[in-house]
């Protein structure tokens, strides 16, 4: 989940998470809320705004753990996520410069490893400030789950 805080936003809240579409497909998915006119009314979600961020999808292609972050300085959004396409995992990062109606994504990841042990790689997370980005993630490339780090220009 990410706040939106530019001046037309007023607090907009954006949330993503992995959808099934089918037994062996999902697909990261965000929407749009409106912030609560009172601190403790509540979120109005903007179904309207609903979009699918990954740009493959179809039987066996595998999209989780999306983490979203909001640029203050150029007003982007970047959600990073994982990807698996046969047996090929890959770290990938959507941007969005139109505050999530169309994405564009790529790989982030310097190589694709297997997927075959999911244990100790869940850790993933992006923030992003004045056009650049830095996705982390871990994954099994190694004898043991470790951190990767990538520092990437977002527009």
């Amino acid at each position: 989940m990410a706040v939106d805080r530019s001046e037309e936003a007023q607090d907009r809240l954006l949330v993503v998470w992995a959808q099934r579409v089918a037994s062996n497909q999902c697909d990261i998915m965000m929407m749009k809320g409106a912030a609560a006119l009172q601190p403790s009314g509540p979120v109005v979600w903007e179904p309207s705004s609903l979009v699918r961020v990954n740009s493959t999808s179809g039987p066996g292609v595998l999209h989780w753990w999306p983490w979203i972050t909001w640029d203050e300085c150029t007003d982007m959004l970047a959600i990073v996520f994982m990807e698996k396409i046969e047996s090929n995992v890959n770290a990938r990062v959507a941007v969005s410069k139109d505050l999530g109606v169309t994405w564009n994504e790529f790989s982030t990841s310097d190589l694709s490893w297997s997927g075959q042990r999911y244990d100790g790689y869940d850790y993933i997370g992006i923030s992003s400030a004045d056009g650049r980005g830095v996705p982390v993630w871990s994954d099994n490339r190694g004898d043991w789950a470790s951190p990767v780090f990538a520092h990437t220009w977002l527009s």
